[in-house]
Protein backbone atom coordinates (compact mmCIF):
# COMPACT_ATOMS: atom_id res chain seq x y z
CA UNK A 1 0.00 0.00 0.00
CA UNK A 2 1.93 3.03 -1.24
CA UNK A 3 -0.78 5.52 -0.41
CA UNK A 4 -3.41 5.83 2.29
CA UNK A 5 -6.74 4.17 1.55
CA UNK A 6 -10.20 4.19 3.02
CA UNK A 7 -12.05 1.05 4.05
CA UNK A 8 -14.37 1.43 1.04
CA UNK A 9 -11.34 1.58 -1.31
CA UNK A 10 -9.95 -1.60 0.25
CA UNK A 11 -13.35 -3.32 -0.05
CA UNK A 12 -13.61 -2.40 -3.74
CA UNK A 13 -10.08 -3.66 -4.49
CA UNK A 14 -10.42 -6.95 -2.63
CA UNK A 15 -14.14 -7.75 -3.05
CA UNK A 16 -14.14 -8.55 0.67
CA UNK A 17 -17.43 -8.42 2.61
CA UNK A 18 -17.88 -5.22 4.62
CA UNK A 19 -17.97 -6.88 8.03
CA UNK A 20 -14.85 -8.91 7.29
CA UNK A 21 -12.97 -5.85 6.04
CA UNK A 22 -13.83 -3.76 9.10
CA UNK A 23 -12.94 -6.63 11.47
CA UNK A 24 -9.57 -7.27 9.79
CA UNK A 25 -8.67 -3.58 9.59
CA UNK A 26 -9.52 -3.14 13.27
CA UNK A 27 -7.26 -6.10 14.13
CA UNK A 28 -4.39 -4.67 12.02
CA UNK A 29 -4.74 -1.27 13.70
CA UNK A 30 -4.87 -2.90 17.16
CA UNK A 31 -1.69 -4.85 16.35
CA UNK A 32 -0.02 -1.64 15.03
CA UNK A 33 0.49 -3.09 11.56
CA UNK A 34 -1.77 -0.44 10.04
CA UNK A 35 -2.03 3.19 11.14
CA UNK A 36 -4.66 5.84 10.66
CA UNK A 37 -3.07 8.45 8.42
CA UNK A 38 -5.92 10.96 8.20
CA UNK A 39 -9.48 11.44 9.33
CA UNK A 40 -11.58 13.24 6.71
CA UNK A 41 -15.13 14.53 6.46
CA UNK A 42 -17.01 14.05 3.19
CA UNK A 43 -19.68 16.29 1.62
CA UNK A 44 -22.41 14.56 3.62
CA UNK A 45 -20.57 15.43 6.87
CA UNK A 46 -19.63 11.81 7.48
CA UNK A 47 -16.27 11.06 9.03
CA UNK A 48 -13.98 8.39 7.58
CA UNK A 49 -10.36 7.35 8.05
CA UNK A 50 -7.51 6.71 5.64
CA UNK A 51 -5.20 3.85 6.59
CA UNK A 52 -1.55 3.22 5.78
CA UNK A 53 0.61 0.13 6.24
CA UNK A 54 3.78 0.40 8.31
CA UNK A 55 5.52 -2.03 5.95
CA UNK A 56 6.55 -1.40 2.35
CA UNK A 57 7.08 -5.11 1.70
CA UNK A 58 7.10 -8.41 3.56
CA UNK A 59 8.38 -11.87 2.59
CA UNK A 60 7.51 -14.92 4.67
CA UNK A 61 9.36 -18.21 4.12
CA UNK A 62 9.05 -21.57 5.76
CA UNK A 63 12.30 -23.57 5.75
CA UNK A 64 13.35 -26.55 7.85
CA UNK A 65 10.52 -26.11 10.36
CA UNK A 66 11.33 -22.42 10.82
CA UNK A 67 9.39 -19.35 9.74
CA UNK A 68 11.63 -16.65 8.27
CA UNK A 69 10.31 -13.12 7.95
CA UNK A 70 11.92 -10.35 5.92
CA UNK A 71 10.08 -7.03 6.23
CA UNK A 72 10.92 -3.59 4.90
CA UNK A 73 9.48 -0.77 6.98
CA UNK A 74 7.83 2.16 5.25
CA UNK A 75 10.11 5.16 5.59
CA UNK A 76 7.43 7.77 5.02
CA UNK A 77 6.96 9.90 8.13
CA UNK A 78 3.27 9.61 8.92
CA UNK A 79 2.01 11.12 12.18
CA UNK A 80 4.90 9.80 14.26
CA UNK A 81 4.80 6.40 12.63
CA UNK A 82 8.15 5.35 14.09
CA UNK A 83 7.07 6.29 17.63
CA UNK A 84 3.90 4.24 17.28
CA UNK A 85 5.73 1.25 15.83
CA UNK A 86 8.59 1.14 18.32
CA UNK A 87 6.40 1.63 21.38
CA UNK A 88 5.04 -1.92 21.11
Amino acid sequence: MNQSKSVSDIIKETNMPHTTAYRKIKWLVDEKLLVIDKVLINDEVKKYSLFHSIFRSMIVKYENYKILLDAEQSIEPINGLKERFFSL
